[in-house]
């Protein structure tokens, strides 16, 4: 009988960039899954935005803040229908997860969320559009604010997705729809309306029009409107605060909704 093969010598383990093996574990796959994945993308998304924004002023002999604001407003602009709508739409195009799927949506919002201010504070810069603080202040807060919205909806879409196929399929194109729902119905609904009015950014528009702060693209745009009375490129007051306070607080209780749920199904399988 001709002896047979080693299987007991020894596999050697896999090695990261530095040469390193994983403590406990048979291989580095769980620093291969997801957000990290999600993260990277993101980032090239937000990096290809930027490049845009300033591909844009590449005409400009000199480069103003006068000339940079309205470039800057767009990028804002972008980014929040990025966190509202592309975030989400890319997560209901993949299989929900299996497990903890609330956990897995917060570290996505967190992944989110914190690149996004990379972006927004430097432009209280005067050499970039140097917008008031307290301005970059409330931008900052309702980036925050849609990504906490936006997260708490995709929570509710993962932790409720049916295990039939078709119906996951169906519902899922359902919650597509909500996203955009999300960035259009408010502003739409109050133009049909007639209380919506749309006057020029950048010119001396009076008051605060609160339509466009129950949608994320419009509401950078309202708090970036040219104030030219005020004295200052910008400036918010209280009924902003009061808007961003209101859709922090829906955002929270989407999350309260699908924590609930979740805490339901998990119930009832066991």
């Amino acid at each position: 009988m001709e002896p047979s093969e080693d299987t007991g010598a020894a596999v050697e383990k896999e090695r990261d960039i530095f040469g390193k093996v994983p403590k406990d574990r048979a291989d580095w796959s769980h620093r291969k899954g997801e957000p990290r994945v999600f993260a990277l993308l993101w980032t090239a998304f937000l990096m290809a935005a930027t490049l845009l924004m300033f591909a844009s002023l590449s005409a400009a002999w000199v480069v103003s803040p006068e000339a940079y604001r309205p470039a800057a407003r767009s990028l804002l602009m972008v980014v929040s229908v990025g966190v509202v709508v592309l975030w989400p739409m890319t997560r209901l195009c993949q299989a929900p997860p299996r497990e903890r799927a609330v956990w897995a949506t917060f570290k996505d919002m967190v992944v989110v969320i914190a690149p996004v201010q990379a972006l927004v504070w430097p432009h209280a810069l005067r050499m970039l559009a140097g917008w008031p603080v307290e301005v970059v202040a409330g931008l900052s807060c309702s980036m925050i604010a849609w990504g906490v919205v936006a997260g708490g909806v995709l929570a509710l879409a993962q932790v409720s997705a049916p295990s039939g196929a078709w119906a996951g399929l169906a519902l899922r194109w359902v919650w597509m729809l909500v996203f955009v729902g999300m960035v259009v119905g408010a502003p739409l609904a109050m133009g049909v309306l007639g209380l919506l009015r749309v006057d020029g950014i950048d010119g001396a528009s009076p008051g605060t029009t609160m339509g466009w702060m129950f949608s994320a693209p419009t509401s950078v745009a309202e708090l970036t409107r040219a104030r030219v009375w005020t004295g200052r490129p910008a400036s918010i007051g209280g009924m902003h605060w009061a808007a961003i306070v209101w859709t922090l607080c829906v955002g929270a209780g989407c999350w309260a909704g699908a924590w609930a749920v979740g805490l339901a199904r998990r119930g009832r399988s066991a």
